[in-house]
């Protein structure tokens, strides 16, 4: 299965964050799975690395392209497609991240790793177990 991740569930994972259920967590590291890692996503730490809204996420941001790697983790940079579909949401969702990563996985055909519900309002096929 082709997934990609929203930025909390990656951040999470490499937190070892409690919020991630086990159940998830053996979905993302699954090799039978493929895991994507949206370009928006390195945009959005690295932008709240710089207000200061991820305290003790500093090193992820410094680190991005090698953890991604590491993980094994195919990026999807964000084109034109992706990026005319999350400006044409309706403001059901807010976020302009979350709204690109949700363009992107109905794009592509993607299942969406999120705790965010809101992205199925949206059109985007949500996994979180």
């Amino acid at each position: 299965m082709n997934l990609l991740l929203d930025t909390h569930a990656l951040l999470w994972l490499l937190l070892k964050d409690k919020r991630l259920p086990r159940e998830t967590a053996l979905t993302i590291i699954d090799p039978s799975n493929t895991i994507f890692v949206s370009s928006i996503s390195g945009f959005e730490i690295a932008t709240k690395v710089s207000l200061g809204k991820l305290p003790g996420a500093e090193w992820i941001s410094r680190a991005f392209v090698t953890l991604c790697a590491d993980f094994d983790f195919i990026e999807l940079p964000v084109n034109n497609a992706h990026a005319v579909m999350a400006g044409a949401f309706r403001l059901v969702h807010k976020d302009p991240f979350d709204r690109v990563l949700a363009a992107q996985a109905i794009v592509e055909g993607f299942g969406l790793v999120t705790d965010d519900g809101a992205v199925e309002v949206l059109g985007a096929k949500r996994v979180w177990v």
